[in-house]
């Protein structure tokens, strides 16, 4: 038996070993590079815009941390009329997890999708965002990648 066993070993193991040498061979460091860009997050931050009929928005994102971004949303309804113009602001920190988050207020919750240069924004109850016919809903576009300024969210 252990005659058979040596045999087997001796022609199975130029092919074991040949099978080793040409089995690509990940580094230490290529590991690292892959894992870190599969952990590696989009970065939301930015200026996005979106116009639809009578309604516009601006959505503002600054990245603070890891998932955390300051935001600003201000929408305008804009009349017929010469200045028949409603306005809803909304503003605060949301946590976007993969690519989405959500904001609460008084009255209506926001919610928040981002897919590729673009921001879903839905609003539960539309009516209590701002003045009448204002609606924050929509597809904003990112149409700037630089992180709004601090003044730019005091406006």
């Amino acid at each position: 038996m252990s005659h058979r066993i040596s045999l087997i070993y001796k022609t199975l193991l130029p092919f074991m070993a040949l099978a080793c040498l040409t089995m690509p061979a990940t580094t230490a460091k290529e590991t690292k590079v892959k894992s870190s860009k599969s952990a590696q997050q989009i970065d939301l931050t930015g200026s996005y815009q979106m116009r639809s009929g009578k309604s516009a928005g601006l959505l503002l994102m600054k990245r603070i941390s890891g998932e955390k971004y300051r935001f600003l949303l201000n929408s305008t309804w804009e009349g017929s009329n010469e200045g028949q113009v409603n306005t809803g602001e909304a503003a605060g920190i949301i946590n976007c997890q993969n690519g989405a988050a959500s904001h609460q207020e008084e009255g209506f919750k926001l919610f928040f999708m981002f897919k590729k240069g673009i921001c879903e924004v839905k609003c539960d109850k539309p009516e209590a965002f701002g003045g009448i016919n204002v609606n924050p809903q929509g597809n904003y576009r990112l149409t700037s990648s630089k992180a709004p300024s601090e003044a730019e969210f005091m406006e």
